[in-house]
């Protein structure tokens, strides 16, 4: 299964049949049917949480950062983008 970040606690989950699920760590949901029928962690949701535990993607608030003296890989608070227009 691939994951990719999207917007704020969510991530897009794709199967290898190519399904694609929306993945809300913060609301504990998933779109696929065994998440909405039974109501259960689902495999999308178990898969979210060993990418962020393994540091593969960052945790939702965060973003990857690699430390430029040790290599070492961590999760930094995620900034805000810098509205220059606003400045002059």
């Amino acid at each position: 299964m691939a994951v990719r970040p999207r917007a704020g606690s969510t991530y897009a989950v794709t199967t290898e049949s190519e399904s694609t699920y929306l993945v809300d760590v913060a609301q504990h949901s998933c779109t696929c049917p065994d998440n909405r029928i039974r109501g259960e962690h689902c495999k999308h949701l178990r898969r979210v949480a060993i990418e962020i535990t393994a540091k593969r993607i960052a945790p939702p608030g965060k973003e990857r950062a690699t430390c430029d003296a040790c290599g070492t890989v961590t999760f930094v608070a995620a900034e805000p983008a810098l509205d220059f227009a606003s400045i002059a």
